[in-house]
């Protein structure tokens, strides 16, 4: 799969129940978009330069998702703690959940409208000839 964030393959015709997406990002909100540097060089400079082609369209077909589901997307940022840490201190797991509570709340006060990629949300009926 090239998108690591395919909320579309969790729809279906006709839903029974909304899906939501998760968006851990780093820092404090979700639209800051620090690039990243790569350096290449050495002797591997072709396969490091691969990897950022790689990258760069992964990280474009996301960006992509992520504008295209918006409406369904709750962004949680984890400020300074690293999405990859495992290690995590009990000051660390904290702001994780306050932060993760504190969007969601502020996500569903919005009263979101759960329509999913087939352009249906969840109970509404199709109307069908008769």
């Amino acid at each position: 799969m090239a998108s690591s964030f395919p909320l579309f393959v969790f729809d279906k015709p006709e839903p029974k129940h909304p899906t939501w997406g998760f968006h851990l990002h780093g820092g404090f909100d979700a639209r800051e978009n620090q690039p990243r540097h790569r350096d290449i060089g050495g002797v591997t400079w072709p396969k490091e330069m691969l990897e950022g082609i790689l990258d760069t369209a992964t990280n474009a077909l996301d960006k992509f998702e992520l504008q295209r589901f918006e409406s369904r997307v709750i962004p949680i940022p984890t400020g300074e703690v690293s999405t990859l840490n495992f290690n995590l201190s009990d000051s660390e797991k904290d702001y994780l959940y306050e932060s993760g509570l504190n969007a969601a709340r502020q996500f569903f006060a919005t009263a979101p409208v759960a329509e999913n990629s087939y352009g249906k949300q969840p109970g509404a009926t199709s109307s069908t000839p008769s």
